[in-house]
């Protein structure tokens, strides 16, 4: 008899604890996890061509020293591909507001990332030391809204029981 009942009440605790989730809860919960899988994907390769921009823009902007150079090759081959890259960022398709959150924070470090480019090539233009010194400073926001977006992606993932491997860890 006591089987019975300790039967029946783990019945009754685990259809009581599935009506408080309530079936939007769940579906939800199964749809982040599924979103966030697709967004690892996506993520990833949009990480793999702004490494490819970045390290464009460190060999043919931060180490040269010709000014009139640097400033063809942000024309040439640094801001368009970034607008390019951009534009793509902005293009993913995302349904839940968690993983539309987190991308949002990846978006923006991105538009800052192109102002900083976009500033760089005003200051050669005008020989303006103050539009450079701002745009390094934007450089450390971009920095601080990508620690965000890694941290909230790890948060995420965490909460929906995806493992993954992060750079440092």
């Amino acid at each position: 008899m006591k089987k019975k009942i300790s039967i029946h009440f783990l019945f009754l605790l685990l259809l009581f604890t599935t009506a408080c989730a309530g079936p939007t809860e769940l579906f939800s919960g199964v749809k982040v996890k599924s979103e966030l899988n697709s967004y690892i994907e996506e993520i990833g390769q949009l990480n793999e061509v702004q490494n490819t921009l970045l390290a464009e823009y460190e060999q043919g902007f931060v180490e040269e020293t010709d000014n009139e150079v640097a400033l063809n090759h942000l024309n040439e081959e640094i801001i368009p591909p970034f607008e390019t890259f951009l534009q793509d960022t902005r293009s993913v398709q995302l349904e839940t507001e968690e993983v539309k959150n987190l991308h949002a924070i990846y978006i923006e470090a991105m538009e800052i990332q192109l102002e900083v480019f976009t500033d760089f090539k005003q200051s050669l233009e005008t020989d303006n030391d103050a539009l450079f010194d701002e745009a390094n400073n934007k450089v450390d926001q971009v920095n601080e809204l990508l620690d965000q977006h890694e941290n909230q992606f790890k948060d995420l993932t965490k909460e929906y029981n995806i493992n993954l491997e992060f750079a440092g860890e």
